[in-house]
């Protein structure tokens, strides 16, 4: 780590790791960073990341990945924003049919309330397979957060909602290769009885739609209460 001035930073992180657990794994990963403080308020920072993994007992699973990201962070006593913008690019040296190109967009939105948080997200995502086109796809995120404390009787409230969509330029419904929708929705809430005891309630609910292939949808409704 360098820090020329107040505003300015830069990293360099290099690091191998070696794990196995049906088979031999080798990583390589080369980080380099740069963060701008323009203000009290205001971040700026790129990460680079260069990663190398390879399996000796199967050199065709081996990948080499090239990662770029870009954030900018504003915080005020009200609200925190963040943006991401980021492209990876995978090679496969030995198995170039799997090689990909992927590009990112995410904000994040944070409201800080009066006991308690609101919190947005939303992405986009596309994935190019250069050597397989059939296996394109672009997805969408938008995932929304509430947390309260309720001062009256110490409880708290957490709702989370998230629906996703993945479209892919080629379906394949025989190799399981099918765009679909899916909504998930939680909510919990936690209610203090006494200094040891707290009731608990926690719903879950969770579907997923294919339209292309109905018979692959699913929901499910998981219902709890515990203490």
């Amino acid at each position: 780590t360098w820090e020329p001035n107040k505003k300015d930073r830069y990293d360099v992180e290099d690091r191998y790791q070696q794990r196995k657990r049906n088979e031999l794994v080798k990583e390589n990963v080369l980080t380099l960073g740069y963060l701008n403080k323009r203000s009290d308020r205001t971040r700026f920072s790129v990460k680079n990341t260069l990663f190398d993994a390879r399996y000796p007992e199967n050199p065709q699973k081996g990948y080499r990945d090239y990662h770029i990201e870009l954030f900018l962070n504003q915080k005020d006593e009200r609200l925190e924003q963040l943006y991401t913008v980021g492209w990876k690019k995978r090679r496969y040296p030995n198995y170039a049919v799997s090689d990909f190109t992927q590009g990112l967009i995410n904000t994040q939105l944070t409201r800080f309330l009066k006991n308690g948080t609101g919190f947005l997200e939303t992405e986009f995502l596309s994935r190019s397979h250069g050597n397989s086109p059939s296996l394109d796809y672009r997805q969408q995120l938008s995932n929304f957060e509430y947390n309260r404390n309720f001062t009256t009787n110490k409880s708290d409230l957490s709702i989370v909602n998230t629906l996703e969509k993945r479209s892919y330029v080629n379906e394949a419904i025989d190799f399981f290769r099918s765009s679909y929708w899916e909504n998930y929705f939680q909510f919990r809430y936690e209610l203090p009885v006494s200094h040891t005891f707290t009731w608990t309630f926690e719903d879950e609910y969770e579907k997923r739609v294919y339209p292309s292939d109905t018979p692959r949808g699913y929901s499910q409704l998981k219902l709890h209460t515990g203490a």
